[in-house]
């Protein structure tokens, strides 16, 4: 599937070492300048923490949705998600 997609998808791993690094990879002119969703998956977790205020509004202005692969909305500020216009939900694979 993602074969199929890749045309019209980029996918960009994160590989920030911590928390102030990501933030400053979400800036203009960043790494993840441009990117309008996050798959995001538990282990970031220890990286970077959890999708709070701060970190929502750090993120870039492309963003339109956070998916988190978890139970539960713990890891995501949802009404930071909100004021923002962004969409987010939580699934379990």
């Amino acid at each position: 599937m993602l074969t199929l997609i890749t045309h019209v998808l980029r996918n960009q791993w994160m590989k920030s070492p911590d928390r102030p690094s990501f933030l400053a990879e979400c800036k203009p002119g960043g790494k993840y300048d441009g990117i309008v969703g996050i798959y995001r998956v538990n282990e970031s977790a220890q990286i970077i923490g959890v999708y709070d205020k701060e970190i929502i509004g750090g993120l870039p202005q492309s963003l339109q949705w956070i998916a988190h692969n978890g139970a539960g909305y713990d890891q995501i500020d949802v009404l930071a998600c909100k004021d923002r216009g962004m969409s987010s939900s939580s699934f379990i694979i």
